[in-house]
Parts: structure tokens; C-alpha cells; sequence
């Protein structure tokens, strides 16, 4: 009898439910200044009801909105209908989950209602919640009658999953076939976890699930912090749409109707740094049978600190099945602050409504800050939407707490209008808008073009395409030369060289766009071409024995064009006759054992009209064979070849891979050409990498030609050929010299704008040989060296003009811009960070020496921390510096922390490094950072507070907070591990300054407080357990504006020698470096020798050990002595003994913003004939356009780590340490984030440094969490192995190899890492295995260096 009441009760309140009766609780009241309807509340629910952002709750059928929503009184979901005359949400008692731990997606078909309805388990960025199984995802089907309303299905609810997830969702395809789609994540193998894009559909019935699978395509393996979405579209098709955080991407997956369920075609949908985020929504255009799609999705540039207030936030992407491509259009910036975007289309208008969460008023205080739901519209066709938040149609006026806006799967129509339900998650309500559905407003056009080419030689035709949307109907182009046009799509041909900025104006009826930009740079037309090229090729074969090899000459022949011929013949002929005007390019035939023969030959055309159409040489007996011929125009008729030959053989028939020793070219712009020759018929040919083949001919004995450009002359490096099969092979390799050419001019400059007085060092770069260079200065100052210094002393800006000359005539000019700006006014009061260095003593020493940061200025305040290993002490402390610490850290016996602290005085008197002395020899890690705004007096604001955690099992730290007296003062903190490579994360709110990796670990980070009281604890997280100090101190700002510099001053005395050391007679240059305008100088040059001129030369003749004392003076006094040692040895005395290599000192720099100067200070303590490595790790794929005079390349071409990241290396021999300065830079192709780190190594012999070739390994998957390179096999006992590894990625903690020693690791931009393994005899080394922090792309290289004899 019970059952039969309770199934009148729920029968009786859907009745009272349909005549809207039954009403929920109640609701509050609006305020004035509210926006929108608050309704009932959503207390109990776990998450917030109307999320997650890909998700729909609302429908509208029978002539009204519903929606899926939490009962608070029941802690169930029901069916809600919305009372449009009282704007009340109406409870019909029907009941859908009881599980208060879910999450909804609703669909209505137009006859049954779907409810998908799943258990939550929510990740972030930074953490991930596993998917939980026996959790299941359920689908819930209803029916409605008039009479009845909605009633729940027989034989439902039934399982999707048994999983739960951030987010699912569903839609019904053409054959009646329900889709799902989610982002599983799963506990991985090896630690960690994985997450992957799964999909299930029915299988017959709404109630037969199949078995779930990860979606078959490319980018499936996401972040757990990702999510996906599902969309039928088309009327015949079914879209996958997906947010992949590991690479960048939005991923977009079809599936065709009817086909077999595992059956897809994936895409990216948009790619790009940071373009994608756990925010999508997706709708289709269901009345329009092409299949149009659109999404709106946030970027994840709110994380990016190089990101621009204009840069997108929000975009709606357009799918066009016609062209098969994705568009993107801006719905909001970075500075709109949208989050959680929602898509809603009104076909009927063809109209975009993207509704968004944005703060109430003000700027963005962080993203994805609560506040008021905005909706911002757009026509389908061309969506272009208006500045700003948009029109607020959800908002509290007592709480700006809304967000995460829902609405319908539906197209709206003007009948149905508008609702969209959003959370108010401090008052926990439901509020909702009811719009009307209009068309949208008007606005003007977005400008944009293309243009056909960006830069080349004078006369330049350039074709401008315009792209702007938002349907322009007039233009206005500016072509930067005084030309102008108003046709939408112009042609103009630029006559002059010069750098030409174009700009495009559209208008429509409702205004005019901004203007949009682009340069075109024309440079002068070449007088000569100086660069051999490659023209037209022929190919012949015999595949039966034939005496006679003809080959076809190839078209197109000028006079002076070289032709180069190549033939291998089988069962080693001899050459029996040469066609007339051949001379033989090979010293002699390249003997393949018995198998073959490979001949080479070339010759220089005269007059083309008489050439022949074949060229025939006869073998002394018939064989089979295959040949080619290639013509070569630009080389030099009289002297055709910059090198000598180069050739390998390899008999054995085991080669898959044949490598020809490389050339060194002299002459600028030579081509490199190679031919490989197989005792094989139809093997295939692979030339090296970044060669281009010119021919391949098979099916007689193959034979294959191929080229290289060169750009500045030099070493070539070894070049290797891969084989289709193992077989024996013979190569060769020579270099094409081009005609002579006038120069081209080009040049770099050390800095490109500053304040005056602006000091700028001009580098010529130029190519072609250059003998005499002619620089304007463009402030009326000419020179005519080579390298030019000059110190521009007013603002302006200014064009620098370079002239190359050599003995064939004169470069166009290269010119650059220096812009010079007013001196800035005194600093405001506020402390503000400067640059920071890193440095690491990876072998035990006692000397800590650190670089001095860049850029520092007098009252800077230097803070230093230094982590050693085994507890000693510090017996010698730099001048200057005092402790910040009471006494060290003692991490545990394993370990000890220092800190100092440094006032700048004056930045021309400090060294370029200090050095701490410890008790005893460690391993160790330092770093240091300038701050300026600091009251030099009493810079510390508090005490400092200090935390050990000794046991070797927590992977956190907490250090008691400090509390400060002085409004603006920043906290400074920093961690200690007894840990080599441990990454750590500093607390939240705090920034990282810097971390040292290698040997001990050290990190210092640091936070502004606004007012002074206690900062409260901050918590740094490790990544592993282990023992760990760290400490926390606030720095006092200065009153008010920095004071104006002292009066005149006494000179601070300094000076260089060409040479510290060597066999009598020694001959050393002095060269005054002082500072302060000195007007005389006293030398004393320690044998009894004194000297008043400024830059005296002098030589000793005597063994022995002296001490140079230099005074400079001018009429405010005399400086203190400056002094340097000179070691004299006796005459002839041998260098010292060989032995093996030992890794000295590295530093580490980076770059957090993007820049094109990678510059890396010198490591410490370098003597002579030591080797310096460099590697540096770029974003974006750069190439090197200029390195520091002295550097090689180690490499044969850069790593590159798909188009994410580059991988350079450079090894640089020290000549004299004197002379080196303290820091070397080298200039990227654009501007990018960098790491790079240093090296130095002791024992290497100087002129062969390298005892192998390097290899290389890459992994451009974004999946590698490890990456293993082939061995190297040395030739030298005793010899270092040394190897670095790049990542496309910021993370700090990558692991070497094991029995590797970390030498120092570069992290917060793209990550660098150096490390060296001992080896003892000669041979193999075996492949080695990096570990990474973090599943991304990765490229590495080792190479060995090869002690001196």
C-alpha cells in the first residue's frame, strides 16, 4: 500500500508540475542595480551545479526553458521548468541522480530527453585526481506526454562508464547513435599519471554502451587538467573537440556516420604557444547541411609573463567543412579577463552569442576571477565582435561571486529567446537572464593582410591580400614609400631599398578598424651574385653491360656554367676514354673492393651553342652502370673548387651509413657538392642532414649527387650519408668556389635604445671577404675600423650606415637603428628586482665563486646564498659582504646554507665575480640577484627566520614568517637541498629569482608586501623528499628617490695584461682600464722598472714571479694601487705533464622574456688553454645569426626539437684568460626565451679538442619523459665525456645519466642542461639515458673531449 502512495505522489506532482504549481524554494530577492533573476538555492550539491564549461543543463520543448538542477531539500537533481511570467524556477518533482557528487550534460532530440550524468573528480594544472572506477557515468532517458510531463524510461539509467572525470558530454548522430566523450586520467607505470580523450557511443539500442576507447588519432594524450566535447554536425557526421595543455593544441576528431565506431580522422583545430586551456564549448550549425561548427575556447596566455594586454583570451574558432580548416576570431583579451566562455547561435539571426565570466569592474586581479556574466555577439558569417567585456546580463550587485554561465545544446530562435542559468558561489544560488534573441549589432571592421613576400632585392613586386573580417566595404593602404591605394587587393613594386612599413585601414558602414601593419625590408640589388647554385641534372643507366656511358647534358647551359658528372660502374673498370674538355674531379677512381668502381669528373662550359647534347666515356670493358650530371652557374670559371677532395670507402658490405670526412672552405658562399656510389642496383640513397639531392640513378650500380649551401666560410664538419640497405659504398666531397663579388655589408650591435649616455660596440658581420670597412655613425661620426666603439651622448635615433669593400668592388650600405632616450628621472621609492647569476662547483673545490648580475648601478643591494656539501664553514668572505643569516643552515651533516648581503658603491670598482673560501673542498651551488630601492643603511627590514627539515622523506619545507615595520618591503627567501638535481617550487605568491642545480641544490625567490605585519609562513615544495633549509628575510626600502651622485672623485685604478705568464723573454702589454678620467699614471712593474705613460709595454728577461702596481690620478686625488701577477718561467720550460680531463667552474644565464642576445657570463677561475662548452636552448626554433669571436659550433647543425626548440653548442679555446672578457654573447635570428649554460674544462688539448663526432638524439612526441643517446667511441685514454640535453620547456629537475655529474642546469625559460662523465681507456662508451621533469619534446648531444698529449 505504501508503494502504491508513493507512486500517486510523484505521479500527482509531475501533473502539478506541467500546470506550474509546484514551485521550488524560495527564491531571493533581486537588489537594485542586479542584473538578471536570482532563483533557488544549490546548497548540498558538491561542485558548482552549472558547471563544467562544456557541458549544456538547459533545453526548451513544449514552449518552455528547463533545466537539470540540484535540489537542496532532497540533496537529489530534478527537472526544473522555468515560470517566464514570475521568473521563477518551477521543482516538477521529477527526480534524475541522487548522487549530490555529479555533474550533468542534457540533450533533447525533439522527442526524448538525455540526461548524461557522471561522478566528478576534478585535477588541475599543477595536480592530478585519478579517474575512480566503480564510479559510474550514467544516462538517463525520458518521455513526455501533456498529461503526464516528463517520465523517466524503462531500463534506464544505464552506463556509459564506470569511470569518473572532470567533465563528459553527449550528442545523437544521423543513424539514432548517442556519442560520449571524456578525458580519463590513470595512475602510470612508472609514477605519475596519464590522461587520455576516451569515446563510447550505444551500440544498437539508447541502452547498449560499448566498451570505451581512447580516441584513435593524434594528440589523445592530454593533461589532466584537459577536457573534451562532442558535437553531431552536418546531419551525417559526429566531431570530436578536445583542449591538449602538453603541446599547445586544440585537437579536432570526424567520425562519418554508420562507419565503424573506431573509425576517425584527427586535426588540430589551433596550434601555437599557450593556445590552449580546459575552457571549450561546441555547437554545430544543425540547419545548415555543410556542417558548419563553432567553439569557443580560452588560451592559457594569462599564465604567459611575456604575454601582451591585447593578446587573445577568449577566441571562437569556425569549422567550414569546404576548406576543412579552423578559423579563429577574438572574442576578448588578456586585459577583458574572461574565463569560462559559453557558446550559444541563434540561426534564425545568424547570430554568435559568446557569454563569458569577467570581474565586475576594475582590471583583472587574476585569471579566471569571479564577478559578471557578459554576453558579446557576432554575425555567423563573419564573426567580428566589439571591443570590451560585453553587455553584463547576470550580476550580483552585493557579491561579485558569478560564474560558470550554461545554457542550451539548441539554436535559439526569436520565439524561444534566450536563458542561461549561472552560479553565484558565495550565496549559493542559482540566477538566470532571459534575453531577447536580436541580431547582432554592427561593428567595424578588424584590418588584416598578407603579403606575398616580406623582404628581398630592389626591383621588389610585392602583392598585398587583404584578410580583414567583419565585412569592410572600402580601403585605405599606405605603402610606406608615399604610395597609396584604396583597391582591396594592391600590387606595388618597390624600387629603392629601404625598410617600408605598410598599413591597411578597412571601412563598413559602422566605422573604421585600426590600422593593421607590415614591414617590407628591400634591399639592393646584388652586383654580383657571389653564390654558386644548383641548376638543372640529367640521369642515364645501363642495367645490361655496356662500354660506353653517354650522359645527357642538362638544359638551360650559359657559358661559365660548371657541369659535374658522376658514374659508377660495376666489377671495377678502369677509364678507358674521356669526352673532350673532362678533367677528372676525383685524384682516382674510388675502388669499391672488387665490386665498383665510382668516377667523377667536371668541366666548364664555353660557348653553349657548340656544346654537344651527350657527353660519352668509354670503360675498359662492358659493364652495367648508372651516372648523372648536374650543372652549376655563379661558380668561379677560372678557379671552380674552394677545397681540396674528400673521400671514405667502406668494403665491408656491412655499412648502412658512410661518413666523408668535412672540408674547410675559404671564400664566403661556397657550395659543397658530394657524390655516393653503391656496388648495389636499386639501393636507396639518404644525403646528410640538411643537404639537398640533386640526383639519384639506379638500376644499373646507383650513383647519387647532392648539394649544400655554405654561408660564411669554415669547417663543413664530417657528412654522413644514409644507405637504403647494407652493401659497400664510396663518397666523395669538394667544394664549389663562387665568382668573386663585391661584400655583403651587415653588422651587430650590442645594444639598440638606452638612455644617454648610451655606449654601443658595432661588430661587422659582413660576408664576401672584406678589406676595408666605412661606417657613419649617423650623429656626424665616421670610422673606418673594423670593430667600432662609440658612446652616443644625446637622445635621438639614429641610422648607422655600413660600407664593405674588397678588390672586386663595394657592398650596398647595411644600415641599423640606435635610439637614444632621455636619462630616466631618479627611481621611484620601491624595491625592484634586477638581474640574477648562477654558478656551480660540480667537482669539490674550496672556492665559491659567483658572477656579479648584470646591470648593476651604485646603492644596488647584491643578496647571496651558497649551498655546500659535507658542513664547512666559510674561512674567507669577499670584501664587502656581511651575513644575512646569524649563522648557516645546517641542513643535516649533509649540508650547509650561507647567505650575504652586498652594497653596491661604485659599479665600476666591483669586480665581475667574488669568491667565498670554504673550510674545506665541496661540491656546491650559488647564486646571487641585484635589488635596487633598498635602504642601503639598514636594508633589512625583520630578523631572519630560519627552518630545517632534516629526515629525507618530506618533499616540502616550511619557513616561520617574518613580520615587517616598513610599508613596500620585499620578502627574500631562500632553500638549500642535500640534493644535486632535486627541481624545487618556491611558495605561492613568491617568484623565483633563481635556482642552481648540480651539485647541492639552491633557489632564491621573493615577494612584494604592501603593508608592514607578519607575512605569515611560506611552504617550498621539492620534488622528491629529501633534506632540505631555508630561511626568510624582508629587504627595507629606501625613503624615497634614489640621492644624486657624489662630486668629483679620485679615479679607481685598473688595467689588463695581454699576458699572465710564460717563457723569458716575456713581452706583455699594459692596458689602463681605470675609471674616473685619470690625467696620469704611475706603473711599477715589479722588477724595478717604472713607466708614467698610460699603456706601457715591456719585457722581462729574467725567470721569476712579479707584481704590476698601478696609481692613476687626476686633480681631485690618486686612486689606490691596482695590481696584477706576471709569472715568468725559464726559457724553453715544457708545458706541464698530460693527464686527464677534469670539468672546472659553470655558470648558468637565462632569459624569462623574449630578447636576441643569449649572453652568458665567463666562468670563474679559467686559465689558459683551457675549453669552454657552451649550450643554449632557444623557444621558437631560432638560428644563430652571429657568435662571439673564437666560438666553433660542436655541431653540424643545430638540435631542433620540432618547431618548438633549438639546441646550440659552441666550444671556444682560451688563448690568455686576461684577455677574455667577462661575458660572451650571441645573436638569435628573432627574439626568444632562452637557457643556456657554460663549462669549462682543464686538460684538453687545445688543438684537436674533440677525440669523436657528436651524436644527437631528439624526441618531438611532448611524451618523452626520458631521452637516450647513441654512445660515442673514443680514440684517447682518459678522455671527458660531455653531453647537454634541451628541453621544450621551462621545468628545472632534469636527471643525467647515471655516473654523470650534472655540471649545471638552466631553467624557467627553455630549459639547458650540462653534465661530463671520467672515462679511462679507449672504446665504446655505451648509450647514456637523461631523465626528465615532465613528459615534453627533448633533444641532446655528446660528444668527448680529448686530453692533451
Amino acid at each position: 500500500m505504501r508503494a502504491v502512495r508513493s507512486l500517486v505522489v510523484v505521479v500527482l506532482a509531475a501533473l502539478l508540475a506541467v500546470g506550474g504549481l509546484v514551485v521550488g524554494p524560495d527564491r531571493a530577492s533581486a537588489a537594485t542595480g542586479d542584473v538578471g533573476y536570482p532563483g533557488p538555492s544549490y546548497a548540498g550539491a558538491s561542485y558548482v551545479p552549472t558547471s563544467d564549461k562544456p557541458q549544456s543543463k538547459l533545453w526548451f520543448a513544449q514552449g518552455s526553458w528547463w533545466a537539470n538542477m540540484f535540489h537542496t531539500e532532497s540533496g537529489t537533481w530534478h527537472l526544473f521548468r522555468l515560470d517566464r511570467a514570475t521568473q521563477q524556477w518551477v521543482d516538477t518533482g521529477v527526480q534524475v541522480d541522487d548522487r549530490p557528487n555529479t555533474l550533468a550534460d542534457v540533450l533533447w532530440d525533439g522527442t526524448r530527453l538525455y540526461v548524461a550524468s557522471h561522478v566528478v573528480s576534478l585535477s588541475s594544472d599543477t595536480s592530478a585526481t585519478p579517474s575512480l572506477g566503480n564510479s559510474p557515468a550514467r544516462l538517463y532517458r525520458y518521455s513526455w506526454s501533456a498529461d503526464r510531463g516528463y517520465r523517466l524510461d524503462a531500463g534506464f539509467p544505464v552506463a556509459i562508464t564506470q569511470y569518473s572525470s572532470e567533465s563528459l558530454t553527449i550528442d545523437k548522430d544521423s543513424t539514432g547513435t548517442l556519442w560520449a566523450t571524456w578525458t580519463q586520467v590513470s595512475a602510470a607505470a612508472g609514477g605519475g599519471y596519464t590522461s587520455s580523450v576516451y569515446v563510447n557511443s550505444t551500440t544498437g539500442s539508447d541502452s547498449s554502451w560499448g566498451t570505451p576507447f581512447v580516441v584513435p588519432v593524434a594528440g589523445s594524450a592530454v593533461s589532466q587538467d584537459d577536457v573534451s566535447s562532442v558535437v553531431a554536425f552536418g546531419r551525417n557526421r559526429i566531431g570530436l573537440l578536445w583542449s591538449n595543455q602538453l603541446d599547445g593544441t586544440v585537437y579536432w576528431a570526424v567520425h562519418d556516420d554508420g562507419t565503424s565506431r573506431t573509425s576517425w580522422r584527427g586535426s588540430a583545430a589551433i596550434r601555437g604557444n599557450r593556445q590552449a586551456d580546459d575552457h571549450l564549448n561546441i555547437k554545430a550549425v544543425q540547419a545548415d547541411t555543410s556542417g558548419r561548427v563553432f567553439a569557443v575556447v580560452k588560451t592559457s596566455l594569462d599564465g604567459d609573463p611575456t604575454a601582451a594586454p591585447t593578446d587573445p583570451q577568449i577566441r571562437l574558432l569556425s569549422f567550414k567543412p569546404g576548406t576543412g580548416a579552423w578559423s579563429a576570431t577574438t572574442v576578448g583579451t588578456l586585459a577583458d579577463c574572461h574565463t569560462r566562455p559559453l557558446l550559444i547561435l541563434d540561426e534564425e539571426h545568424q547570430t554568435v552569442h559568446v557569454l563569458a565570466t569577467a570581474p565586475t569592474s576594475g582590471g583583472c586581479p587574476f585569471a579566471g576571477a569571479p564577478g559578471t556574466i557578459y554576453d558579446k555577439t557576432a554575425p555567423m558569417a563573419d564573426p567580428v565582435f566589439a571591443a570590451g567585456r560585453g553587455t553584463p546580463v547576470i550580476r550580483d550587485v552585493a557579491s561579485a561571486n558569478m560564474n560558470d554561465v550554461t545554457g542550451t545544446k539548441q539554436s535559439v530562435t526569436a520565439a524561444s529567446g534566450i536563458v542561461v542559468l549561472a552560479s553565484q558561489k558565495a550565496t549559493q544560488r542559482y540566477w538566470h537572464a532571459d534575453l531577447a534573441a536580436v541580431p547582432a549589432a554592427p561593428v567595424a571592421p578588424v584590418a588584416s593582410f598578407t603579403t606575398s613576400t616580406t623582404s628581398g632585392s630592389a626591383p621588389l613586386p610585392v602583392q598585398f591580400t587583404d584578410t580583414s573580417t567583419g565585412t569592410p566595404t572600402s580601403w585605405a593602404w599606405d605603402l610606406g614609400d608615399g604610395t597609396t591605394a584604396t583597391t582591396r587587393n594592391p600590387a606595388h613594386t618597390y624600387t629603392a631599398p629601404g625598410t617600408y612599413t605598410v598599413t591597411l585601414v578597412a571601412t563598413n558602414a559602422t566605422g573604421s578598424s585600426t590600422p593593421a601593419t607590415a614591414t617590407v625590408t628591400v634591399t639592393a640589388a646584388a652586383t654580383a651574385s657571389g653564390v654558386v647554385t644548383a641548376g638543372a641534372s640529367t640521369t642515364a643507366a645501363a642495367t645490361t653491360a655496356a662500354a660506353e656511358v653517354t650522359l645527357p647534358l642538362p638544359a638551360g647551359l650559359t657559358a661559365g656554367t660548371v657541369l659535374v658528372a658522376q658514374i659508377t660502374a660495376d666489377a671495377a673498370p678502369t677509364m678507358a676514354a674521356v669526352p673532350t674538355g673532362w678533367t677528372p674531379l676525383l685524384t682516382r677512381p674510388l675502388a669499391l673492393g672488387s665490386g665498383a668502381r665510382v668516377f667523377a669528373y667536371h668541366r666548364v662550359v664555353g660557348d653553349p651553342a657548340t656544346e654537344p647534347a651527350t657527353a660519352t666515356w668509354t670503360l675498359s670493358a662492358a659493364q652495367r652502370w648508372g651516372g648523372g650530371m648536374t650543372a652549376f652557374t655563379g661558380a668561379d670559371p677560372e678557379t671552380p673548387f674552394d677545397t681540396p677532395l674528400s673521400t671514405a670507402v667502406d668494403t665491408t658490405y656491412a655499412a648502412t651509413r658512410l661518413t666523408v670526412p668535412g672540408l674547410t672552405t675559404v671564400t664566403d658562399g661556397a657550395l659543397l657538392v658530394g657524390g655516393l656510389g653503391l656496388d648495389n642496383l636499386t639501393a636507396g640513397v639518404t644525403p646528410p642532414a640538411a643537404w639537398t639531392e640533386a640526383w639519384e640513378s639506379t638500376g644499373g650500380q646507383v650513383s647519387e649527387l647532392a648539394t649544400r649551401q655554405t654561408a660564411a666560410a669554415g669547417p663543413t664538419g664530417d657528412l654522413t650519408w644514409t644507405l637504403g640497405r647494407a652493401t659497400a659504398a664510396g663518397g666523395w666531397v669538394r667544394a664549389l668556389r663562387p665568382v668573386p663579388a663585391p661584400p655583403t655589408a651587415s653588422f651587430s650591435t650590442s645594444v639598440t635604445e638606452g638612455p644617454a649616455p648610451l655606449a654601443v660596440q658595432f661588430t661587422d658581420t659582413s660576408t664576401g671577404g672584406p678589406t676595408s670597412w666605412a661606417w657613419d655613425l649617423g650623429d656626424g661620426t665616421t670610422a673606418t675600423t673594423r670593430e667600432v666603439a662609440h658612446t652616443y651622448t644625446a637622445p635621438g635615433t639614429y641610422t648607422v650606415r655600413l660600407t664593405a669593400t674588397n678588390a672586386v668592388g663595394e657592398s650596398a650600405p647595411a644600415t641599423a637603428t640606435v635610439t637614444v632616450t632621455a636619462p630616466p628621472p631618479p627611481p621611484p621609492a620601491g624595491i625592484s628586482v634586477g638581474a640574477s647569476t648562477t654558478a656551480t662547483g660540480a667537482t669539490a673545490g674550496t672556492a665559491v665563486t659567483v658572477p656579479r648580475p648584470a646591470g648593476v648601478a651604485a646603492g644596488d643591494v647584491l643578496v647571496a646564498q651558497v649551498t655546500a656539501n659535507g658542513a664547512p664553514s666559510v674561512a674567507t668572505v669577499p670584501a664587502g659582504w656581511t651575513p644575512v643569516l646569524t649563522a648557516p643552515v645546517a641542513v643535516h651533516s649533509g649540508a650547509r646554507l650561507f647567505a650575504y648581503a652586498h652594497v653596491v658603491g661604485d659599479p665600476a670598482a666591483e669586480p665581475a665575480s667574488w669568491t667565498w673560501q670554504l673550510s674545506a673542498a665541496q661540491k656546491w651551488n650559488a647564486g646571487m640577484t641585484a635589488f635596487r630601492g633598498v635602504d642601503t643603511t639598514t636594508p633589512f627590514d625583520s630578523p631572519a627566520s630560519t627552518a630545517v627539515q632534516t629526515g629525507y622523506t618530506s618533499a616540502a619545507l616550511t619557513v616561520p614568517g617574518v613580520t615587517t615595520t616598513t610599508a613596500g618591503a620585499l620578502l627574500v627567501g631562500g632553500i638549500g637541498l642535500d640534493s644535486s638535481a632535486t627541481a624545487v617550487t618556491p611558495p605561492a605568491g613568491m617568484t623565483e629569482a633563481w635556482e642552481s642545480s648540480g651539485a647541492q641544490v639552491a633557489e632564491l625567490a621573493h615577494r612584494t608586501t604592501a603593508a608592514p605585519g607578519a607575512t605569515g609562513p611560506a611552504t617550498w615544495t621539492l620534488g622528491k623528499g629529501t633534506a632540505s633549509g631555508g630561511w626568510l628575510r624582508a629587504l627595507r626600502p629606501a625613503s624615497g628617490p634614489a640621492t644624486p651622485p657624489p662630486g668629483p672623485v679620485a679615479p679607481t685604478a685598473s688595467f689588463t695584461t695581454s699576458v699572465t705568464g710564460g717563457p723569458a723573454p716575456l713581452a706583455v702589454q699594459f692596458t689602463d682600464t681605470s675609471t674616473g678620467s685619470p690625467t696620469s699614471w704611475a706603473w711599477d712593474l715589479g722588477d724595478g722598472t717604472t713607466a708614467t705613460t698610460r699603456n706601457p709595454a715591456h719585457t722581462y728577461t729574467a725567470p721569476g714571479t712579479y707584481t704590476v702596481r698601478l696609481t692613476a690620478t687626476n686633480a681631485t686625488g690618486t686612486s689606490a694601487p691596482a695590481t696584477a701577477t706576471v709569472t715568468v718561467t725559464e726559457p724553453g720550460t715544457p708545458p706541464p705533464a698530460g693527464g686527464p680531463v677534469t670539468p672546472g667552474p659553470a655558470v648558468t644565464a637565462v632569459s624569462l622574456t623574449a630578447v636576441p642576445d643569449v649572453t652568458v657570463p665567463r666562468p670563474a677561475g679559467i686559465a689558459d688553454g683551457d675549453v669552454l662548452l657552451v649550450q643554449v636552448t632557444a623557444d621558437g626554433g631560432p638560428t644563430v645569426s652571429s657568435a662571439p669571436a673564437g666560438w666553433t659550433p660542436v655541431l653540424s647543425a643545430p638540435v631542433s626539437i620540432g618547431g618548438g626548440a633549438r639546441v646550440f653548442v659552441y666550444s671556444h679555446v682560451v688563448a690568455s684568460a686576461a684577455a677574455e672578457p667577462a661575458s660572451y654573447t650571441w645573436r638569435l635570428s628573432a627574439a626568444q626565451k632562452w637557457g643556456a649554460v657554460v663549462g669549462s674544462f682543464r686538460g684538453v688539448d687545445r688543438t684537436t679538442p674533440l677525440d669523436t663526432a657528436p651524436v644527437t638524439a631528439v624526441d618531438r612526441t611532448f611524451t618523452a619523459t626520458g631521452l637516450t643517446l647513441p654512445g660515442v667511441s673514443t680514440v684517447t685514454p682518459g678522455a671527458l665525456l660531455v653531453g647537454g640535453i634541451g628541453l621544450d620547456s621551462s621545468a628545472a629537475g632534469i636527471e643525467p645519466p647515471s655516473g654523470w655529474t650534472e655540471l649545471g642546469e638552466s631553467s624557467g625559460a627553455q630549459a639547458a642542461e650540462l653534465a661530463a662523465r671520467a672515462t679511462t681507456g679507449a672504446g665504446p662508451s655505451g648509450s647514456v639515458t637523461w631523465r626528465l621533469p615532465k613528459a615534453t619534446a627533448v633533444g641532446g648531444w655528446l660528444v668527448a673531449l680529448r686530453p692533451a698529449a
